[in-house]
């Protein structure tokens, strides 16, 4: 069974890799990077900040678009860099299994 493409977009830094290495790996297992939150979007990778850290009201653009976005119904995760990795990692045994 195949699953479908996710559309992923990054915000905040990553504190184990540049963006730039991470967009690689997100186009690698054959998924979407987009720089913007739109309807497409199916992940967004928050990462941490570096102004304002306490602040809970201090949210990036893209967070709060996904927010109003999933209020509307879509379909589309917030999730961390180390929830990232371990998909990126699943999607990455999913394509061996698939070769052997």
């Amino acid at each position: 069974m195949r699953k479908e493409r996710e559309f992923v977009v990054f915000t905040g830094s990553l504190s184990s890799m540049t963006r730039k290495r991470a967009q690689a790996l997100v186009t690698g297992v054959g998924w979407n990077v987009q720089h913007a939150v739109t309807k497409q979007t199916t992940l967004l990778v928050v990462g941490y900040r570096q102004t304002k850290l306490t602040d809970p009201l201090d949210q990036s653009r893209k967070k709060l678009t996904a927010l109003a976005l999933k209020c509307e119904g879509q379909k589309l995760q917030l999730i961390s860099e180390k929830e990232f990795l371990l998909k990126i990692k699943e999607s990455i045994d999913q394509l061996y299994q698939n070769v052997i």
